[in-house]
């Protein structure tokens, strides 16, 4: 009844079975990510910022950096510049690195503290002196005297 459908029914079968066989094949892997690596250390200052970086391997990888009350630069790149937050306190940065096989997330701690409290300088008190009082100078005062006439 259908005989151009007969020639067409095995192709298809042929192209099912040629997919399904296709996407048994090897998955791709996740890629593979270092530790976060920070410049100097993780106890940070309020308002400073620290250098950050990521090993990672695999193709097509993305990178999205966030931090919970800081701030990052370039969030796409490998490496980041982290500002901590204005606040003391604990703060949380994570790469997540993703490639057509998954994603890898890696995070690290950051310790804010404040800023040192200045102590004032101090001020050099001086000691008191002795005042100097001056004595009243005596003055010579001319009192005439009569001299006699010469004879």
């Amino acid at each position: 009844m259908f005989p151009r459908y007969k020639a067409i029914g095995p192709l298809i079968s042929l192209a099912l079975v040629v997919g399904l066989l296709g996407a048994c094949g090897p998955k791709p892997e996740p890629p593979r990510v270092g530790e976060i690596k920070v410049e100097l250390s993780t106890t940070i200052m309020v308002g400073e910022s620290a250098s950050l970086t990521t090993t990672a391997s695999g193709t097509d990888l993305r990178f999205k950096w966030t931090a919970a009350r800081g701030n990052i630069s370039s969030p796409t790149a490998p490496s980041v510049l982290y500002v901590a937050p204005d606040s003391p306190g604990p703060d949380t940065v994570t790469v997540e690195v993703t490639s057509k096989g998954g994603s890898t997330i890696r995070s690290i701690t950051f310790e804010v503290v404040p800023l040192p409290t200045r102590t004032p300088t101090p001020t050099l008190a001086v000691a008191p002196t002795e005042t100097f009082t001056p004595t009243p100078t005596p003055t010579l005062t001319l009192t005439p005297t009569r001299v006699p006439p010469l004879t």
